[in-house]
């Protein structure tokens, strides 16, 4: 604690989570990254499983092109295998305490740092400040990356 001088903690919350985003790992393990001229091929893919544009362009900036093949940048099995673990909140870190400055910054649509959370944040983060961008969803520095970055300033300056 003594090395941080102040903390941001962006759209989480110290509880365990039963989010599924197995969803969305699935849906980039089925691109038939062989097949791909260009990121438009991914996303056209994508669309068959994922609605959502801008979540589609989010998950694309995963998308890496090089010696002429795409390739995904992150482990997708990795991260499929480590789900119920990254959901979690691990048990050793219950008895910590970080009595520093701490922003926990949140999407207004999202639902991961909710007013049921409060205690828990409280209880790890005693000063901590709860702050919510208007109009973001979880992705809040991808959907509103203009006020994201000026809340940020603000609390490090």
């Amino acid at each position: 604690p003594t090395l941080i001088d102040r903390l941001i903690v962006v759209d989480i919350a110290p509880v365990g989570y039963d989010h599924d985003n197995e969803c969305y790992i699935n849906a980039m393990e089925m691109v038939d990254l062989a097949s791909l001229q260009s990121r438009k091929d991914a996303d056209a893919q994508l669309t068959r499983h994922i609605k959502d544009a801008s979540l589609r362009a989010f998950l694309l900036l995963n998308l890496v092109h090089s010696d002429d093949r795409f390739t995904w940048r992150i482990n997708l099995k990795g991260l499929k295998a480590g789900l119920m673990t990254l959901h979690g909140f691990p048990d050793v870190l219950k008895e910590m305490i970080f009595e520093g400055q701490v922003m926990f910054l949140g999407g207004e649509t999202s639902d991961y740092i909710r007013a049921a959370y409060e205690p828990a944040i409280r209880g790890y983060f005693p000063n901590a400040q709860i702050v919510k961008i208007k109009g973001a969803g979880h992705w809040l520095h991808a959907d509103k990356p203009d006020e994201f970055i000026k809340v940020v300033r603000n609390f490090l300056s």
